[in-house]
């Protein structure tokens, strides 16, 4: 069994030009003693779509905003922490696209893995603003509670100005640089999507 926490997710922008999103915190086999074992973690973006992958080992354990986990009092999960920066260039040559963050993590002669879906984020609590990139186009860190953390770049938004929201109506105009490309708006929360022309 994999466990994680993800404590720190925050983008970043090199002096090359590259992008990139740091990603750290927790991850280990439960189980497995890693005061006695090597292991190695590994952050992978997974495109469901068309099955690519690109993985990204971690090299760096950061100091941890929380206690280690106690989740079992003879095995030492202190070495689980991790970080790791993700590059971005595939996700953002892609276009509008939609990737997976997994995590695969080997020790003691064993491997698993499984999708990000608890962050745990102090001093940063609510969304994750977006990394804009310009001319509408951005990259977005899409994560709801107990769902899959998902990297998902935008390369077209349409800006909306004036919006408001009173007695369950959404209402806003869009940005008047962005009127003649845009033929409809389409809201969505979860399964439910709304259309507006």
């Amino acid at each position: 069994h994999l466990s994680h926490a993800v404590e720190n997710v925050h983008w970043i922008r090199r002096e090359d030009g590259g992008l990139a999103c740091y990603l750290a915190g927790w991850a280990y086999l439960r189980k497995v003693d890693l005061g006695q074992h090597e292991q190695t973690v590994t952050v992978l973006l997974r495109d469901p779509a068309t099955g690519a992958e690109h993985a990204f080992e971690a090299t760096e354990k950061p100091a941890s905003s929380y206690p280690p986990p106690r989740d079992d009092l003879w095995c030492d999960y202190r070495p689980g922490r991790f970080g790791v920066e993700v590059d971005l260039a595939a996700l953002v040559a892609a276009g509008d696209a939609s990737w997976e963050v997994w995590l695969r993590v080997e020790a003691a002669g064993l491997v698993a893995e499984r999708p990000v879906t608890r962050l745990i984020r102090s001093g940063a609590a609510g969304h994750i603003p977006a990394l804009t990139l310009g001319r509408g186009r951005s990259v977005i860190a899409d994560w709801s509670y107990q769902q899959v953390l998902r990297l998902r770049s935008d390369s077209g938004g349409a800006a909306l100005v004036r919006l408001a929201l009173s007695d369950g109506v959404l209402s806003g105009t869009v940005a008047a640089a962005d009127l003649a490309r845009v033929g409809r708006v389409t809201l969505s929360a979860g399964r439910r999507v709304v259309e507006a022309r």
